[in-house]
């Protein structure tokens, strides 16, 4: 899994060893076309990975399965500082896939429930506050005839103040886009539809 990142004039990408999964490997790169130089490694592993650059430019990643941790990284994005379970396995069960964003002071991390529903976990109190959980789809149903459901997809604001949910769906045996439908922002959680 990776993230192409714009950091000042540098850019970044996280690699996770998808032999191990036990180290971090991060490349970094004077502009998005190279050459890219491996700069660091973090000896964790960041399973299912989702990269958040906050409004003050600090990096957290969100990862995990079943609880979910967030890792603050280093200003320069190549090394922890610190790490925090932020949820515990509920009732929802394994959880994993997490996408992290900050929209309007919260903090939201998309998670999967293998593989039909989607939940979203929220903050309204900083990275490393307590999290509340919520379904945001029970089933998402099959876009293509034989293919997996979507999943560990993301989100994208568009001018209509809403949002679009791009979930990949496996299909025999590689991923594709899917677009899934619009939704809203409510007073504080995500809903499909309008308002929540």
């Amino acid at each position: 899994m990776g993230f192409d990142i714009e950091l000042s004039t540098k850019y970044v990408h996280l690699l996770l060893d998808g032999l191990y999964y036990g180290t971090i490997y991060i490349y970094t790169a004077p502009n998005a076309d190279g050459p890219w130089t491996q700069a660091s490694t973090i000896d964790e592993c960041y399973y299912d990975c989702g990269l958040l650059i906050t409004d003050d430019g600090k990096m957290y990643v969100a990862y995990e399965n079943s609880g979910i941790s967030v890792a603050e990284l280093s200003d320069d994005g190549l090394s922890e500082v610190s790490s925090q379970m932020v949820f515990h396995t509920d009732d929802a069960g394994y959880l994993k896939g997490s996408r992290f964003y900050q929209h309007d002071g919260s903090f939201y991390i998309f998670v999967v429930h293998p593989a039909n529903k989607e939940h979203v976990l929220m903050s309204t109190s900083g990275v490393f506050s307590p999290y509340e959980r919520r379904l945001l789809i029970s089933d998402a149903g099959n876009p293509v005839s034989g293919a997996g459901y979507p999943h560990q997809g993301g989100i994208v604001d568009t001018p209509e103040w809403g949002l679009v949910l791009y979930s990949l769906c496996r299909c025999l045996s590689w991923r594709t886009n899917s677009r899934s439908r619009s939704f809203g922002l409510g007073k504080r959680w995500l809903a499909f539809g309008g308002v929540g």
